[in-house]
């Protein structure tokens, strides 16, 4: 009611909320933010750059009609509402402007002066605009939230149920990360050549392949679950759901864990139920 159905002024409220909480986690150097949400942090800055740039140009365009032109008697009704409305929209947005402007400003510092307590780099970089679209994809993505809600309430991916064997725990997420893990399951090539393993057995585990399912963090602690067990030291890790992994969290692990140790990983760019049996082939001579 207060916007009176405002889109313009709606619109920058939101603007307002979203990149003033956004610019809280990077006024205070957050190691998770900046690590963990570089995707997120590019729109963020790409956003902040564009409304920026709008606004100063809006401004200099409301100086020049109003106190630059000298000789106004050209100036009719329309150009003095115009300039009127761009007057009153400048001074009522400038908070919105002022977010942006530290964002854009703040990103820029990350990359002049980056981090001497943290080896890390957290500036932004040219690989995150390609993990920037695929994030803003992925939450664009309707059937993301249908998975989330709906491994939240039946405990597993909604491809696992209409897409793949639902009898299959194996392949739920959920149940990779139990400590009763080595004991309740088992694992096997199948027709397709899909891995199933047996983590009983020491020896049966090397240049063998393993498909984590999952979302983001969810994904990455995963990885971490498998650095910790020695047997699965010499498997190779892939995501078939990379498409709609938050990419930017899972990328960010695997330059953890290749520091940590000699491991390959892999980004499949495939859905579960496209894997057949030359890429499973091309991935293991890879």
């Amino acid at each position: 009611m207060w916007a009176e159905y405002n889109e313009w002024l709606l619109l920058n409220t939101l603007v307002l909320l979203v990149q003033s909480a956004l610019s809280l986690l990077l006024a205070f150097d957050l190691p998770y933010y900046l690590l963990h949400f570089r995707g997120l942090r590019l729109l963020s800055f790409a956003l902040g750059l564009g409304y920026s740039a709008i606004f100063l140009l809006s401004a200099a365009d409301w100086y020049y009609t109003v106190d630059l032109v000298k000789d106004k008697s050209s100036y009719d009704f329309f150009s003095v509402f115009q300039a009127m409305c761009l007057g009153y929209n400048l001074a009522a947005h400038w908070p919105v402007f002022t977010v942006n402007l530290f964002i854009v400003l703040r990103e820029a510092l990350n990359f002049i002066f980056p981090s001497l307590t943290n080896e890390r780099n957290e500036a932004l970089a040219p690989h995150d605009v390609d993990l920037a679209e695929k994030d803003l994809l992925w939450a664009l993505n309707p059937f993301t939230w249908i998975d989330v809600v709906w491994e939240y309430v039946f405990g597993f991916d909604a491809e696992d149920y209409f897409v793949e064997n639902p009898t299959d725990e194996g392949h739920f997420l959920p149940h990779l990360i139990d400590t009763d893990f080595a004991e309740r399951y088992s694992f096997h090539r199948d027709a397709c050549q899909t891995i199933f393993m047996t983590p009983a057995q020491p020896n049966a585990h090397k240049n063998t392949i393993i498909f984590l399912h999952g979302l983001g963090a969810a994904a990455a602690d995963n990885v971490q679950f498998f650095e910790k067990v020695d047997l699965f030291r010499n498997c190779k890790l892939v995501f078939p759901q990379a498409p709609k992994t938050h990419l930017s969290t899972v990328a960010d692990e695997f330059e953890l864990t290749t520091a940590w140790f000699d491991r390959e990983y892999e980004l499949a760019d495939l859905a579960p139920a496209k894997l057949d049996l030359s890429q499973i082939q091309h991935s293991v001579n890879q």
